[in-house]
């Protein structure tokens, strides 16, 4: 926290979470961490992870399996889900 000479202080305190006032910051930051780790950018631990693996599950399922369909069709499915 800086301080001016009269003694007051500027800007939000130490430890201050207002940069995160919308959750796409909170999301753009934990793919940026997950991806200069190495990982997946799906964390398969939380529900949305886990939803978002079943979608593509069923898509692939719905498609007729992945050996059956064509890279292109499978780079959309990895987009979409």
């Amino acid at each position: 926290m800086s301080q001016r000479l009269d003694k007051q202080s500027v800007g939000a305190p130490n430890g201050s979470q207002n940069g995160l006032s919308h959750s796409i910051v909170a999301f753009k930051n934990d793919v940026r961490r997950r991806s200069r780790r190495g990982r997946s950018l799906i964390d398969r631990r939380t529900r949305a992870g886990q939803n978002a693996l079943a979608v593509r599950r069923q898509m692939l399922i719905d498609m007729g399996g992945e050996s059956n369909l064509s890279t292109a069709k499978l780079m959309l499915i990895e987009i979409v889900a």
